[in-house]
């Protein structure tokens, strides 16, 4: 289910987490994607206020956030959230030469050498396919989560396109 609010202060944190609990998932573990600034201000705070369930909210930092995940995983809490910003669930695609099982933007940036037959025209490797390169947090996004929200949608589901290679 999707909620649209596009006006600021009208509830919308708690319409979402209203809307949790009347879709019947409540118990379980929920993930909350949402802007920096808001992580604790306004998500941390509202989902205390509102429902008084447990809330990790990611700090700064690796070994800080190795350990809230781990804390997060070891609650038994019925109802718990795990409050991050978008940047630890990103992906970074990339061509992929199955052939030579190199990367094409290595063999742009001159880190490895390619044969010339295995590029096309447009510089993708011809026996290739566009696949994962890396994750931020794959554990976060492999993990099973009861619900997903994502604050500020509109920036966060952006991909990559070639007519707009500035989006993520």
């Amino acid at each position: 289910n999707y909620l649209l609010a596009d006006e600021p202060g009208l509830g919308k944190t708690a319409t979402a987490l209203g809307g949790i609990i009347e879709s019947g998932k409540w118990e379980g573990e929920h993930l909350v994607i949402a802007p920096k600034t808001s992580l604790e201000s306004t998500w941390g705070r509202q989902i205390r206020e509102w429902t008084g369930a447990t809330v990790y909210v990611m700090p700064e930092g690796v070994p800080k956030r190795e350990k809230c995940w781990q804390d997060f995983l070891a609650d038994p809490s019925e109802t718990k959230f795990l409050v991050m910003n978008p940047a630890m669930v990103r992906r970074l695609y990339g061509h992929h030469c199955r052939k030579c099982d190199v990367w094409a933007e290595d063999v742009k940036a001159k880190k490895i050498a390619w044969p010339k037959e295995h590029f096309l025209e447009n510089g993708h490797p011809a026996k290739g396919t566009r696949k994962v390169r890396t994750e931020a947090w794959p554990q976060i996004i492999e993990f099973d989560w009861t619900t997903i929200t994502v604050d500020e949608s509109h920036d966060q589901f952006a991909t990559y396109s070639p007519a707009n290679v500035t989006q993520q």
